[in-house]
């Protein structure tokens, strides 16, 4: 009820290897998608922690979101999925609700609202050419790998609300509290989000790089 309400709740799980933990994760994802959730369960292997830097996290969220209705293991998970999901015929609210929360969320920094405004019509209204739906995808997933210029998207479609933005180390914090926001922006009941193995994510690290993930981690917490 109180995740449900709008809240936030942080707990943390620990047991030996081999007690149950992965299973134990499963079974809160399966419960809160059969409450209408978004998910997001993010295995943290050695060597790739998702402390690293709040870009990272962001990164790894957006990839790993799901709707609910996305039960079987095939479904498609990332941000964009969540966004159709809500705005396509059939979704729990009309769209011009769904656009109307998104449009009156305090939690979305401008830049990214209008990233997910102008990709949701776009999908919606089918008008998006194909260049500019990746370019927007890439841009809220925050993707590190395709590169992708605010400007040239303004060339491509004249349509488009501004500002855009795309994530940087210095906006990393405001847009990953957007990220988290978005799905209760969206109409859904809330989001929950399971690191999993996070223990890997500490192994062999300088005193000073440990430091640097916990003080990450707080930041995910605040």
């Amino acid at each position: 009820l109180h995740l449900a309400a709008g809240g936030t709740e942080v707990q943390f799980v620990y047991g030996a290897n081999g007690r149950g933990k992965t299973h134990y994760l499963l079974a809160v994802e399966a419960a809160a998608r059969s409450k209408g959730f978004v998910t997001a369960r993010i295995d943290c292997p050695i060597g790739a922690s998702p402390f690293g830097s709040l870009r990272t996290t962001f990164e790894m969220v957006a990839t790993s979101l799901a709707a609910p209705s996305g039960l079987d293991a095939d479904a498609e998970a990332g941000v964009t999925s969540i966004i159709r999901a809500a705005l396509a015929d059939g979704a729990v609210y009309p769209a011009a609700e769904v656009v109307a929360g998104i449009k009156a969320s305090k939690h979305l920094c401008p830049e990214f609202r209008n990233l997910v405004l102008a990709y949701g019509r776009g999908c919606r209204d089918d008008s998006l050419t194909p260049s500019v739906r990746d370019d927007l995808e890439a841009l809220l997933a925050g993707s590190q790998t395709r590169s992708v210029t605010v400007g040239s998207l303004y060339k491509a479609d004249k349509t488009l609300p501004r500002p855009l933005g795309r994530i940087t180390t210095r906006n990393a914090a405001n847009w990953l509290r957007s990220l988290l926001s978005l799905p209760f922006a969206l109409g859904y009941p809330g989001v929950v989000i399971m690191f999993d193995e996070t223990e890997r994510a500490f192994h062999r690290l300088t005193a000073r790089a440990l430091q640097e993930q916990l003080a990450h981690l707080r930041n995910i917490v605040d």
